[in-house]
């Protein structure tokens, strides 16, 4: 089995910078998560919320690691209306089983975890290790860290 793995969605590219960032110090595998939903600019951003909202899961598209093979996964995802973007919510769904431990960094202008975390465990049906909340501000000046990720498990 292998050790961590980071499974991450971005609409915008700032979770990608987590997760660069991450990757480059665990050294591990990294899943991109794409669906097949266009949520550029304005109107993305506004259906996306709508989604969020609802609680919408969605069709997530790729090749995937199988996670099942991993101790340990490191889920990154903007805060979509104060819950997890829906990629990330359909990727919980579809390998709820397969997850053994992971932890949760969420993403966002200016929103915490909380109702992340909660959603997390009502759909793996566990609590995360480890969590941390990042704001946008942060991420673009490169102004935080990761010290509670170093080493996971």
């Amino acid at each position: 089995m292998d050790r961590n793995l980071i499974v991450f969605y971005t609409r915008t590219g700032i979770s990608k910078k987590v997760a660069q960032k991450l990757c480059a110090r665990l050294g591990c595998e990294v899943d991109e998560i794409y669906d097949n939903d266009n949520r550029k600019g304005v109107v993305g951003f506004i259906s996306a919320g709508k989604e969020a909202l609802n609680k919408h899961i969605g069709t997530i598209q790729g090749d995937y690691h199988n996670p099942e093979r991993y101790e340990h996964i490191i889920f990154i995802t903007p805060i979509w209306a104060s819950v997890s973007a829906t990629p990330i919510r359909s990727y919980w769904k579809k390998y709820k089983y397969d997850i053994n431990h992971y932890s949760i960094i969420t993403t966002s202008g200016s929103s915490e975890a909380d109702d992340v975390i909660k959603e997390a465990e009502q759909v793996i049906g566990k609590p995360p290790a480890k969590t941390q909340s990042i704001f946008k501000k942060h991420i673009k000046s490169n102004s935080y860290a990761l010290d509670d990720f170093n080493i996971i498990l």
